[in-house]
């Protein structure tokens, strides 16, 4: 499974011609490998081609009730109360989904948002729009035959979803670990067999200078073994953080990674003390939350 994102090389303003162009090597590489276009629902990406749209829109972007925009960092939000903005966003996706070689898209932030400044009736409506957008690209991605990845957000008729946690008691989406199992445990359930899941793990402040260290990961992959409820549900990425030079995890120098871990014999226990465990055929998973 390979997502591609939006931090391609090339021309300022040309990312989604660059992420297809990586997608389509991928699949040329490997024709099994699911291949996933990346799209930020709250995010407006300034790489992206779809950014110069917004910027001659400026309505387009979320404003507070005192009129400044609301920023990530140094990115405006999509404000999804305006149908056009809607429209010029599923382009993009659509586009994306055209392509044979791609197959599906990946939508990151896909939960409701929430802004300082923004009074609650905005609010709303905002989360109606972005409601109203997901629910088009799931209808273009069925008509396209397609697949949806979703990140932390279980949707009915997704095809899959993103699993994140990022090592704090109260996760960056929200959740607690406890929710975030549930949350994991529900979306490989039986009922949903056949969804693509996707997990990651990283310290608790991703993208910094210092990197995740291996504990908070090695949590995050043991939450994922604790609660996956179906076979063959779920695949674990091995990034430590969101920055390509701090490489993958570093497995083989801990002896615990290279044992078989086999079959889960049963759902996962907590105790009096509040530690999860779950036995394997070869090996047991234990996380204290």
């Amino acid at each position: 499974v390979v997502v591609i994102n939006h931090k391609q090389r090339g021309p300022a303003n040309h990312a989604e011609a660059n992420q297809l162009s990586a997608l389509a090597r991928v699949k040329e590489a490997n024709g099994s490998c699911a291949t996933f276009f990346y799209l930020n629902s709250q995010i407006d990406f300034g790489a992206l081609a779809l950014h110069e749209e917004f910027v001659a829109n400026g309505s387009w972007w979320l404003r507070t009730d005192a009129g400044a925009f609301v920023l990530h960092g140094s990115d405006h939000i999509f404000d999804w109360s305006v149908p056009a903005a809607r429209s010029a966003w599923l382009v993009a996706a659509q586009h994306a989904l055209s392509q044979p070689f791609v197959s599906g898209v990946f939508v990151d932030k896909a939960g409701g948002y929430g802004a300082k400044g923004v009074r609650t009736q905005r609010l709303r409506a905002w989360a109606r729009g972005h409601d109203q957008l997901l629910d088009a690209l799931g209808t273009a991605a069925a008509a396209a035959k397609k697949q949806l990845i979703f990140n932390n957000v279980g949707v009915a008729g997704v095809s899959g979803q993103l699993f994140e946690r990022w090592g704090a008691k109260e996760d960056h989406d929200g959740l607690s670990a406890q929710q975030d199992l549930e949350l994991l445990a529900n979306a490989t359930s039986p009922s949903n067999a056949g969804q693509l899941q996707l997990a990651r793990a990283g310290g608790v402040a991703p993208g910094s200078v210092n990197g995740s260290v291996a504990e908070v990961c090695a949590a995050g992959l043991a939450a994922m073994l604790l609660a996956v409820a179906s076979p063959n549900s779920a695949y674990f990425a091995c990034m430590p953080d969101f920055n390509v030079i701090h490489g993958w995890m570093d497995l083989d120098k801990n002896t615990i990674y290279q044992q078989y871990l086999g079959a889960p014999q049963g759902e996962a226990v907590v105790d009096a003390n509040g530690l999860i465990t779950r036995t394997f055929a070869g090996a047991r998973v234990s996380l204290n939350i």
